[in-house]
C-alpha cells in the first residue's frame, strides 16, 4: 500500500530555496548593516590661502570734480571750452534764474527778516554778557566776604563793622551770600550760552534765506578748484535744475579735474574697511575690456564714511599701473583687494568646517574595525579664511580624510553614478 507523501516532503525544493533566499537577505541585511555610509570626503592638503576682499566700482578722473547748476534757470552764457585749464575761481558759466519778480521780492525780504533775527540775537547775548561779568563779580565779592568772616569766626577775632566778635549767624549769613551769588552766576551763564544757540539758530535760518534768495537770483558760477574742463555738455539757452527729478541724478554741467589720468573708485563697507591699507595691491577688470585685467593699488581711502539706507561705506580709490586706451572715464567694473596671505599652511574645503561645542571641528570616520558608525568630531583651530578653502592652525595632520557633508552618497542604480 503506497505512502501519501508528508506535506515536506511534497514541498521540498520549494521549501529548501525558500530558506537559502531568506539566509540571502539576512547576510545581505547584515553586510549593509555593518558597512558605512559613502560620505563625499576631503583630504588635508598644504595649500596658500587669501583673504580677498571685492567690490564694483568706475573709473573716475583724478580729483575730479562735478560742477551743477546751484539754482534751477537758463544758461545765459558760457565762459570757457572743453580740455580748458581753469584756475580756482575763474568764471564757468552763468545763469538767468527762472524766479517771478515776486518771487525774488519775498526771498529778498525773508533774508532782511533773517539777517535782523542774527542782529537781535547778537545784540541779546551781548547784554547777557554785561549781566554774566556783573554775576561773577558778585561771586568773587561773595567769596571774598565769606572768607574774612569764616577767619574771622574761627579765630575768634573783632568785626571791625560792629566792633564785636563774629558769631556763627555772621557766618552762616556770608556762606548763604555766598550761594546766592553763585546760583546767580550759574543762572546768568546759563541765558549767556542759551544766547549763544539762539545765535547759531538765527545764523542757519539766515544763510538758508541766503541761498533762496540767491537761488531765485541771476549769478555767475565760478571754478572751485583749479584743473581741466571736460564733459562740457550744456549749451547757452539749456536749462538747468538744482534739485533734479525725484529719483534721478543731477547731471553736472561740466566736470573739472585736476589731471587727466584714470584712477578707479569703489565704496567698501565698514566691516571689510579696517582690511585696506594704503599702497596695497589690486587687480581690476572693466567690464566694457574684455579678457584683460589692470593691476593697481590704493591711493586713498575715505576717513568719513557715507550712510546709504542705514549701510556706511567709505571711497576707496586706486591707481591703474597699466592702463589702456580704451579706458574712459565712469566706465563700470570690479576690483579685488588681497588683504592677506598664508602659504603653504594645511587646509581643509570651507564646508567641512562645522560648529561645535562653541568652536570650530571637523568630522571624520569611526576608527577601522570599529562597531560604530557614529561619526567622529575632531576639534580644529582655524586661520585665514579663503573662497574654497579654511586655514588650520592645529588639530589635524596633511594627508587626513575629512568628511564635506553628513549626507551620504546615494547611488542611481540605472546608471551607477553617486550624488550626495
Amino acid at each position: 500500500m503506497n505512502k501519501t507523501p508528508s506535506f515536506f516532503g511534497r514541498y521540498k525544493i520549494y521549501i529548501i530555496i525558500a530558506l537559502i533566499v531568506v539566509a540571502l537577505i539576512g547576510y545581505s541585511m547584515y553586510k549593509k548593516a555593518n558597512v558605512l555610509p559613502n560620505y563625499a570626503m576631503d583630504t588635508v592638503k598644504l595649500d596658500t590661502i587669501s583673504d580677498t576682499v571685492s567690490e564694483s566700482g568706475n573709473l573716475i578722473t583724478d580729483g575730479q570734480a562735478n560742477i551743477v547748476a546751484p539754482i534751477d534757470g537758463v544758461i545765459n552764457n558760457i565762459f570757457v571750452t572743453d580740455g580748458q585749464t581753469v584756475g580756482k575761481g575763474q568764471a564757468l558759466f552763468s545763469i538767468s534764474s527762472l524766479a517771478t519778480d515776486q518771487d525774488k521780492a519775498l526771498a529778498y525780504a525773508n533774508l532782511l527778516a533773517a539777517q535782523n533775527g542774527v542782529a537781535t540775537a547778537d545784540q541779546t547775548q551781548l547784554s547777557l554778557g554785561g549781566a554774566l561779568d556783573t554775576a561773577k563779580q558778585q561771586v568773587y565779592t561773595a567769596q571774598n566776604n565769606y572768607n574774612i568772616v569764616s577767619k574771622g569766626y574761627h579765630k575768634g577775632s573783632t568785626n571791625p563793622t560792629t566792633g564785636n566778635i563774629y558769631k556763627y549767624l555772621e557766618l552762616e549769613s556770608a556762606d548763604a551770600a555766598l550761594d546766592a551769588a553763585k546760583t546767580n552766576l550759574a543762572a546768568a551763564q546759563q541765558k549767556y550760552n542759551d544766547a549763544g544757540l539762539t545765535i547759531s539758530s538765527a545764523q542757519a535760518t539766515a544763510d538758508s534765506a541766503q541761498l533762496a534768495y540767491d537761488g531765485k537770483s541771476n549769478l555767475t558760477v565760478k571754478a572751485p578748484t583749479s584743473g581741466m574742463v571736460s564733459n562740457l555738455g550744456f549749451s547757452i539757452g539749456d536749462k538747468v535744475s538744482a534739485t533734479g527729478v525725484s529719483g534721478t541724478t543731477i547731471s553736472p554741467v561740466l566736470i573739472i579735474s585736476k589731471s587727466s589720468t584714470l584712477v578707479f573708485k569703489t565704496q567698501i563697507n565698514e566691516i571689510d574697511i579696517p582690511k585696506l591699507k594704503l599702497d596695497a595691491a589690486a587687480t581690476i577688470t572693466i567690464d566694457a575690456i574684455k579678457g584683460k585685467t589692470f593691476d593697481g593699488k590704493i591711493t586713498k581711502i575715505d576717513q568719513i564714511g557715507t550712510n546709504t539706507s542705514g549701510v556706511i561705506s567709505y571711497g576707496v580709490y586706486f591707481s591703474i599701473n597699466n592702463p589702456d586706451q580704451g579706458l574712459r572715464g565712469a566706465m563700470s567694473g570690479n576690483v579685488d583687494i588681497e588683504t592677506e596671505k598664508h602659504e603653504n599652511v594645511l587646509t581643509v574645503a570651507n564646508s567641512a568646517i562645522k560648529p561645535y561645542q562653541n568652536g570650530k571641528a571637523v568630522q571624520i570616520l569611526p576608527p577601522a574595525g570599529s562597531k560604530s558608525k557614529t561619526l567622529v568630531y575632531v576639534p580644529v583651530q582655524v586661520g585665514l579664511k579663503g573662497t574654497d578653502r579654511t586655514e588650520i592652525t592645529n588639530g589635524l595632520t596633511e594627508g587626513q580624510q575629512v568628511i564635506l557633508t553628513t549626507q551620504p552618497k546615494s547611488t542611481n542604480p540605472l546608471t551607477g553614478a553617486t550624488t550626495n
